[in-house]
């Protein structure tokens, strides 16, 4: 799918399913494909780009459109991925929205391994700690994790994911995943991401790089994780 078609998809499908106002729970989806597009991590006009990324994003865009050709045409899928999202259609919230992204993505991630393992090691080690901190955003905000008292104490210093006041309540929303799908936040987010492909050493020696290398590595300290994706669905 080319890049406008790709974003122009996302928009028309949130401003139409995404519970408003404007693109509502899509805003931040809509912003990192944009970061992806922008950082050359799909392939376009700028370059080859990563397999990875442009596959991962294909099918997550892919069962978005299946899933509202479903709803439309009053199906029920009997692809699990695909049915996501047509509950998430039929019932706009903050946890359909969660289970039928990360549903496409951690699916998608384990269909598309050979192409992670193409990437570079600083590539790999960005897609690692961009994967931990979307499971544990997702995680802590369907309350699946022991540690939700941590999104409590965040949200009482700083308040709700949406209510934001500057860079360093961004950054903490980001580290205590407490960014709502809804808001900027996300969008923020993926622009203290690594501003081109692949990822450079630089960035893992930045706040966020150094703050999300931190949590989603196995041994905390290392500037970078091993490589080893393994996420369940």
């Amino acid at each position: 799918m080319a890049l406008s078609n790709r974003l122009g998809f996302e928009h028309d499908f949130f401003e139409m399913y995404g519970g408003g106002p404007g693109l509502g729970l899509g805003q931040g989806e809509y912003d990192f494909t944009k970061y992806l597009i922008e950082s050359g991590r799909i392939s376009g006009p700028s370059g080859p780009g990563s397999l990875y990324w442009s596959s991962v994003d294909g099918d997550l865009i892919t069962n978005m459109f299946l899933g509202a050709a479903d709803v439309q045409g009053g199906f029920t899928s009997g692809n699990h991925t695909v049915q996501h999202w047509v509950n998430f259609i039929e019932d706009p919230a903050v946890a359909t929205f969660w289970i039928a992204h990360n549903d496409s993505i951690f699916t998608s991630t384990k269909n598309h391994m050979g192409l992670f393992n193409q990437e570079s090691g600083n590539e790999r080690a960005f897609i690692e700690d961009a994967l931990w901190a979307l499971n544990e955003t997702a995680e802590i905000q369907l309350g699946n994790r022991d540690g939700d008292y941590i999104r409590i104490l965040a949200e009482s210093i700083l308040g709700p994911g949406g209510g934001i006041v500057g860079d360093a309540d961004m950054v903490a929303h980001v580290l205590f995943a407490t960014c709502q799908p809804d808001t900027p936040c996300l969008g923020w987010a993926a622009q203290q991401y690594p501003g081109h492909y692949p990822a450079e050493d630089s960035w893992f020696h930045t706040p966020i790089g150094l703050g999300i290398g931190f949590l989603a590595c196995t041994e905390p300290g290392e500037f970078w994780c091993s490589s080893t994706v393994s996420y369940s669905v």
